[in-house]
């Protein structure tokens, strides 16, 4: 058995994912980065953030992104 780990930030990395998902002998297992897995242990543990509606949201999402 071998391990790879492919950063699919590029497009010839997405190309080479997209072939190897064709062959027959190879199993792909997509894993969550540590982003996301903090964010559903989150969610999990109940420490979310609430909104009362989209503009709330994005008016937050533009503040932390400095727009």
């Amino acid at each position: 058995m071998i391990h790879l780990t492919i950063d699919p930030q590029t497009d010839v990395a997405l190309k080479l994912i997209e072939f190897l998902e064709t062959q027959p002998f190879i199993t792909i297992v997509k894993e969550p980065n540590k982003d996301t897995i903090q964010a559903m242990e989150d969610a999990r543990q109940g420490r979310l953030n609430e909104y009362g509606n989209s503009d709330e949201l994005f008016t937050k999402l533009m503040k932390d992104a400095g727009i």
